[in-house]
């Protein structure tokens, strides 16, 4: 009977996580010098697949920071439905996403995002470095609006039920099994 990863519990309990969404960093963008103060421009954004640099996504934008008080970034995209309801239908999507910026030590501005979704009626608009598109979304987010985790923290105790029942085989505590494990002892 099945073996790591077998049955539904891991559909159940796994939440979407950051690795597999599009990222739009606020930092990225700055350091590209296409979020910087007093401009107002549209340019392109892609992302591509490092193993084959085929281009997976793209999204075209438009920002505006010649008043740092009502600085903007829009974003204009196309999305393919793939759920059964909607497959292979297209939407074009113009999503405005405030900016706000802090000054740094040294003078410089940092420019971040303000998360546009709205959560339970309520817009987030929470100051973020990064938004997130994930698959199966509409618009970018923050990670809290779209309740993300990251790969590494889910796999992070994968292995607890099995050191728990070594543990009581054994008749020691799950930390000395740990300890025992990383001491090529077991």
């Amino acid at each position: 009977m099945g073996g790591s990863g077998s049955g539904i519990w891991r559909s159940m309990d796994a939440r979407m996580t950051v690795e597999d969404c599009l990222i739009l960093d606020s930092g990225k963008l700055q350091k590209d010098k296409l979020i910087r103060e007093g401009v107002h421009f549209s340019g392109s954004i892609t992302w591509t697949r490092c193993s084959t640099g085929e281009v997976t996504a793209s999204i075209s934008f438009t920002v505006n920071t010649l008043d740092p008080d009502v600085a903007w970034f829009e974003l204009s995209y196309t999305i393919t439905w793939k759920d059964d309801a909607r497959y292979g239908e297209q939407e074009q999507i113009k999503e405005r996403i405030g900016l706000t910026s802090t000054i740094l030590p040294w003078g410089k501005r940092r420019w971040w995002f303000r998360c546009p979704l709205v959560v339970d009626g309520r817009l987030c608009n929470r100051r973020v470095g990064k938004l997130y598109h994930p698959p199966s979304g509409k618009y970018y987010g923050c990670r809290n609006c779209y309740d993300l985790t990251y790969e590494s923290s889910q796999e992070a105790h994968r292995y607890d039920g099995v050191i728990a029942s070594m543990a009581l085989d054994m008749g020691i505590t799950p930390k000395e099994v740990k300890r025992l494990s990383r001491k090529g002892l077991l």
